[in-house]
């Protein structure tokens, strides 16, 4: 019985495996550079094409002093623009592998009946809600900076969970993992926070549930914090300075734009503030009347979530029909908030695992948590969904797998038809959008080639996307009239003038 399981395990794995490889290979493919990957193609110590590693250390060195400090993710950005497309497709699919890998192993190690099963729906989840899909898991820079980061942190977050069970080899462990943790600590700023602030949740939660002060849990924070540190503290980082330069001189210039920027912000606030008030009753509440209030809470927040999310995929579907109300940002975080409280509060009717319950708001609070870093900035772009998203899906599977096993069969059917349904209308108008823009990056390598080889002169159009899954849905292609990313696009191609042309209307 065991050895039968055990092989269906294995086939569920590695089919699983190989569908997110070729997806992610093939759409990674056929997404083309844009805007920032052009940028990193080229040294910013001399502005010529990297041709070395030699040549991106001295790169990232500059960069961390003049303009930004993630020399961790633009290094390896720098890095996979010096060979043919093809790889970094591959390595995008071997991250990908590596994300549904350390699910599989979680959720198993968690007493997961179909862990294959589950993390094909945490995939599902992802395609359905994750905003600027394209931009964060497909696009060069964008997974650099953002999806691998994400699959470093849950590597890392997996791993720290997997020391609480292990008795042997502990030490040895802990120290293969510090130079990881200090990477993933400095890779991004609100997803390596995001991180950080799980393992500072599960060493508090160790040393309440044990009395003992769990030093290897420690360690690895500290590794995180270290790492963090040498991201925010980078020459490039200082915040006040960046908005002194900005405009007003000024401090009270400069406070009035954070001030004003606030407001914008005000619903992550809101959710961080009912999660936090969520893991304070369960670690510190009253016996009694806990589980009303952790219920009445749960109840509010799927009501007000599933209000928020139809509003604002209605509005999405009023401004550009079906593609706008798929692509809709806030729609798709509502959505996934839905998810989580309907998951907690199912939870908390069934009476739920407290455990289990714990640690799942440890990862939706702790994805939530890295809005902070964008709460004093001035502006708030969509990518910054990608950890507060991936966490409370991963949380709400892990929380509902339980009750799912017990659930009646009509309604599984019922579940899993909604759920295959909205993945398969996403995925063929995604994946249609994706091809589309593939088709034209061709026509427009082939207008290059031309220009190279003729008078260096060439007329473009902007990129065709109509939807999240293509990387330029909402970023920057090209602009009509301007210096940035047309120049450093017309450097790389060996050009000397792109004519922006747009599109006419549809």
């Amino acid at each position: 019985m065991q050895a039968e399981r055990q092989r269906k395990l294995n086939i569920g794995c590695v089919t699983l495996f190989a569908a997110v490889f070729v997806v992610a290979f093939l759409f990674s493919l056929w997404t083309p550079l844009i805007a920032d990957d052009y940028n990193y193609a080229f040294g910013y110590s001399t502005s010529t094409r990297i041709g070395s590693l030699r040549e991106i250390w001295i790169s990232m060195a500059w960069h961390r002093k003049l303009l930004n400090p993630r020399v961790f993710s633009h290094g390896w950005l720098s890095l996979v623009l010096m060979y043919p497309r093809w790889v970094f497709a591959a390595l995008n699919g071997a991250a990908a592998v590596l994300f549904s890998w350390t699910t599989v192993s979680f959720l198993r190690e968690k007493g997961s009946r179909q862990p294959a099963g589950m993390t094909a729906v945490v995939w599902m989840l992802l395609w359905i809600c994750m905003p600027a899909f394209g931009q964060i898991f497909f696009w060069t820079a964008g997974a650099c900076n953002y999806f691998w980061s994400i699959v470093f942190s849950w590597f890392i977050i997996r791993s720290v969970l997997h020391l609480e069970q292990q008795r042997e080899n502990r030490m040895r462990s802990i120290l293969l993992l510090l130079l990881p943790t200090f990477a993933a600590g400095a890779w991004s700023e609100h997803i390596s926070f995001a991180m950080l602030m799980v393992l500072f949740l599960l060493l508090v939660r160790n040393w309440i549930r044990t009395s003992r002060f769990p030093w290897g849990e420690a360690v690895l924070l500290l590794s995180g914090g270290f790492g963090y540190l040498f991201l925010m503290l980078a020459p490039s980082a200082k915040l006040f300075q960046r908005l002194h330069d900005a405009g007003d001189p000024t401090e009270q210039g400069v406070l009035t734009r954070i001030l004003s920027a606030l407001p914008n912000k005000a619903i992550p606030v809101f959710v961080a503030g009912l999660l936090l008030v969520l893991l304070l009753l369960l670690f510190i509440g009253k016996k009694s009347g806990k589980r009303a209030a952790l219920l009445a809470l749960s109840a509010a927040g799927v009501i007000l979530s599933g209000t928020a999310f139809l509003v604002f995929a209605l509005r999405g579907y009023a401004y550009r029909g079906i593609c706008g109300m798929i692509s809709s940002a806030p729609g798709g975080f509502f959505l996934t908030l839905t998810v989580f409280c309907t998951a907690l509060t199912i939870s908390l009717i069934r009476r739920g695992d407290q455990e289990r319950i714990l640690l799942s708001l440890i990862f939706a609070f702790s994805g939530i948590s890295g809005f902070a870093l964008f709460l004093f900035g001035e502006y708030f772009p969509v990518r910054g969904f990608c950890a507060p998203v991936t966490l409370l899906i991963l949380a709400a599977v892990y929380l509902a797998e339980p009750h799912w096993n017990n659930a009646r069969r009509h309604l599984k059917v019922a579940v899993i038809s909604l759920v295959t349904a909205c993945f398969a209308l996403c995925f063929l108008i995604g994946g249609a959008d994706i091809e589309r823009v593939h088709r034209a990056a061709a026509e427009r390598e082939a207008a290059f080639t031309a220009a190279a080889a003729g008078d260096k002169k060439v007329v473009l159009t902007p990129y065709p996307c109509k939807t999240k899954y293509s990387a330029q849905y909402g970023n920057q292609d090209l602009i009509p009239d301007a210096d940035w990313p047309n120049g450093v696009m017309a450097d790389y191609y060996d050009v000397i003038r792109i004519i922006v042309v747009e599109p006419a209307e549809e």
